[in-house]
């Protein structure tokens, strides 16, 4: 959709809600701030909100959607936005922090009838949205919340934004890898997590670079990649145009001071091979 298609205006009776899981809210014309603070008129019970972090203005029967200089950012459809205030229509899906909340316009006659079931917000309100609870019992100060911040670069990927999932994701993986080289304070699920999505950028971006990142994760754990893994750097291997086969070298000899077992063996063959692949393209 076009900004111009996005400057039509709806009907002066049109109602606009915004939907968050089972909670419909009914907006009525004012600035609603959205944040984690207990002062915000939406309040999101969640890690990656900031305290203040996005304002919903309803003017002249338009929807705008700013973001207040937030940590994380707002995503418009997929996509972050910047701090210009942008028009939200019909169908908009909009995501703070990990939670997503659409957009519905409807001038109908039969939606009019029926907004009395719709939550009210306006600006002497306060409703907190409390997100319906990722179990994140292996959370430490080192995963960075990388299960939530995760869940939101996935979307950015899926909408054909790579940049901005990169953004999101980088400093949790360098905090992930910094943590496996040293204290290993996360658990093996999060370490898997952040190499899984070291490859997801590598693909997505076709920098070698994320390839790399997924490498010196396993030689921070000095063990050997599973079967799935290996599967997951063949197919990253194959759309990324430069990766730094010095680093695969040193994971391959890592293995074979440590290796004992005939499955082992095997592997590090297979990484081997792959390694020579490289080498020749």
């Amino acid at each position: 959709m076009t900004e111009r298609s996005r400057d039509i205006r709806p009907a002066p009776t049109s109602l606009v809600r915004i939907k968050y899981r089972s909670r419909r809210l009914q907006v009525q014309p004012g600035e609603y701030l959205i944040g984690r603070s207990r002062s915000c008129h939406v309040i999101i019970d969640d890690d990656l909100v900031s305290r203040k972090h996005a304002r919903l203005t309803l003017e002249d029967s338009r929807l705008f959607l700013s973001d207040l200089s937030s940590r994380n950012g707002v995503f418009l459809n997929g996509k972050r936005i910047g701090l210009e205030p942008r028009v939200l229509v019909n169908n908009d899906i909009f995501t703070v922090g990990s939670e997503e909340l659409h957009v519905c316009v409807d001038d109908s006659e039969q939606s009019r009838e029926q907004s009395a079931v719709f939550e009210g917000l306006n600006e002497s309100c306060h409703l907190l949205l409390k997100p319906s609870g990722l179990s994140m019992p292996e959370r430490t100060e080192t995963t960075n919340d990388l299960d939530l911040i995760g869940a939101v670069a996935e979307r950015a990927l899926q909408a054909g934004h790579p940049r901005d999932a990169e953004k999101l994701l980088e400093m949790h993986l360098r905090a992930a890898l910094l943590d496996a080289q040293g204290a290993k304070r996360t658990t093996p699920r999060i370490r898997q997590k952040a190499f899984d999505y070291g490859l997801l950028l590598a693909e997505a971006t076709g920098r070698g670079e994320w390839f790399d990142y997924a490498i010196d994760l396993l030689c921070a754990e000095r063990a050997l990649c599973s079967h799935e893994q290996f599967a997951k750097l063949q197919k990253a291997a194959a759309q990324v145009p430069c990766i730094d086969v010095r680093r695969l070298k040193r994971y391959i000899s890592i293995l074979r001071s440590e290796t004992r077992t005939m499955a082992g063996i095997k592997m590090v063959s297979l990484i081997d091979e792959l390694a020579g692949q490289l080498e020749r393209t």
